[in-house]
């Protein structure tokens, strides 16, 4: 299975948020390697927006969204590097190139003769859309459109995560784009988000639980 972890690194998540962040994806990475999850045929790849733009991340190296070099590595070397927040919230554009990788991975899978499940990409983002001047973008109207033409062709699921302090209609572009995938937290929960993770590559028609209300 090919998973996308599309991760917000821009400036609104600077403090408590991204050092959250940064000590989840350590300790869910440390179970992978010890084995304690995830089979072996299970590959992740890092993309984040904010800080640098739009990245892939291969361990601690960050490189050219242009690059034709995959992010994807088995779940047992997975290796997430430090992340640090800044710039604005190119949403749209990151989970576009989450989509891209995710269909060069599957030409290169193929010409192997590797079968795969339905690929999964979650988004965790604590903000709306923007453009690269930092206002409300609304182009995320067409991407719902074309990702509800690829789950219904099982070409991938969209989990869309909000976390703290996301306003309502930045709760409403998630809903829009995930439907039946979303969840707002109230508080900074990654932890929960990655064992949400889990369940969905051992269930692939697994679906969130709905809303949680807001948390201190």
């Amino acid at each position: 299975m090919l998973v996308v972890l599309c991760m917000d690194t821009s400036y609104s998540m600077r403090g408590e948020a991204i050092d959250r962040l940064n000590d989840a994806l350590a300790g869910w990475a440390r179970s992978m390697q010890a084995g304690e999850k995830m089979a072996r045929t299970t590959e992740f790849a890092l993309i984040t927006f904010g800080a640098g733009g739009v990245r892939k991340w291969r361990g601690s190296e960050s490189f050219d969204p242009r690059s034709d070099r995959t992010p994807f590595v088995p779940a047992h070397s997975f290796q997430p590097p430090k992340l640090i927040a800044d710039g604005v919230t190119p949403l749209v554009e990151a989970v576009r190139l989450s989509i891209s990788v995710i269909e060069a991975r599957k030409r290169q899978l193929a010409r192997d003769r590797v079968t795969w499940k339905r690929p999964l990409v979650w988004l965790v983002t604590d903000g709306r859309p923007t453009d690269d001047q930092g206002h409300p973008s609304s182009d995320w109207r067409p991407l719902a459109g074309e990702i509800r033409g690829l789950e219904a062709n099982q070409k991938l699921a969209l989990f869309a995560i909000g976390i703290p302090p996301i306003d309502d209609q930045g709760q409403a572009t998630l809903r829009e784009l995930a439907p039946e995938r979303n969840m707002m937290y109230g508080r900074f929960d990654f932890s929960d988000i990655l064992v949400q993770l889990d369940r969905s590559v051992e269930d692939p028609n697994y679906k969130l639980r709905g809303y949680q209300p807001r948390q201190a």
